[in-house]
């Protein structure tokens, strides 16, 4: 009695999963990347593990008191409707804490704004 399993490349031909399946890769990445970034943006600004450590935990416990609430407005208003806000709020709140962590002793801005607003230190 042998049963093969299908294979990615037999469930990836499929009509329209392509298209599902890079969604939900694109969409799940930052799942692994957005909080190994904010740990070291943490730790680089702070100098503490503690701190960067407590904030990751108010992080985790934001994420996970909102998703019941994120998912009722997924049924609610449907994926279409709620998810393009939430994606631009998820997107606000990630770049306010690059804001907060960014150095401040160098300057305000991140390099290529600091080449277009004093272009005469790189003059040659």
């Amino acid at each position: 009695m042998s049963s093969s399993a299908p294979s990615y490349r037999a469930v990836l031909h499929t009509p329209h999963v392509r298209r599902v399946f890079g969604a939900a890769l694109l969409g799940r990445s930052s799942y692994g990347i957005v909080p190994l970034a904010l740990v070291l943006a943490l730790t680089g600004a702070t100098r503490s593990y503690a701190v960067a450590g407590g904030v990751m935990a108010l992080f985790a416990l934001t994420v996970s008191v909102l998703a019941p609430v994120r998912a009722g407005l997924i049924d609610r208003y449907g994926p279409r409707r709620a998810l393009p806000p939430m994606a631009v709020a998820y997107a606000l709140v990630l770049t306010a804490l690059a804001a907060a962590t960014w150095p401040r002793h160098r300057c305000s801005a991140p390099w290529p704004w600091r080449r277009a607003r004093a272009p005469h230190r790189w003059a040659r």
